[in-house]
């Protein structure tokens, strides 16, 4: 409750001056053991990152953020990849998302659904913004997994869920024959 508490007073242009001090000491709570204390913490620093002013206090956390994709619990999970997804609307985020890209295709091997799901959400979001194309740097874990892969996945998000479940299979294939 006080972290929500604290992400509406950030939100307020007369104290973000007086709290901007206080985003390390939010951060080292995502390292908590509660997955509650860890998704409000996450949906914090989503809440500010739509402020400006903050945007240069979170951009380095966003490594630390995608660590809590290995989290056990989906509901993390999934909002982690919600504020992923928020925060790469603002150009302040694309060059600490950029390195994290392999980190989030690893989940469309995820055990749930939504989570899979999310991730190509993101990923539709990603392919947005070229600054992601980077063909000298490829930060995919695959070849494979290119600007083609990107275009199916825009395709996939203008059907509906057994499109993302047929998209999925197909990588999921592509990858393995990669891999023999």
């Amino acid at each position: 409750m006080g972290l929500s508490v604290l992400g509406k007073v950030l939100e307020q242009a007369k104290f973000r001056a007086a709290i901007a001090g206080v985003i390390p000491t939010i951060v080292e709570l995502l390292n908590n053991s509660s997955w509650c204390v860890q998704l409000s913490v996450v949906s914090v620093l989503g809440n500010v990152s739509e402020q400006v002013e903050f945007r240069t206090a979170i951009a380095p956390v966003i490594p630390a953020i995608v660590e809590l994709l290995r989290d056990s619990n989906d509901n993390v999970r999934s909002r982690v990849l919600s504020i992923l997804g928020k925060v790469s609307e603002q150009a302040e985020f694309r060059t600490a998302i950029k390195p994290v890209i392999p980190a989030i295709v690893a989940l469309l091997e995820d055990t749930y659904f939504h989570i899979q799901t999310q991730v190509v959400d993101l990923l539709v979001k990603l392919a947005a913004h070229d600054v992601y194309f980077d063909m000298q740097v490829n930060p995919f874990p695959s070849p494979m997994f290119s600007k083609i892969a990107f275009v199916k996945l825009l395709l996939a998000e203008t059907y509906h869920t057994t499109a993302y479940l047929l998209l999925m299979l197909t990588m999921t294939q592509l990858f393995q024959l990669e891999l023999s």
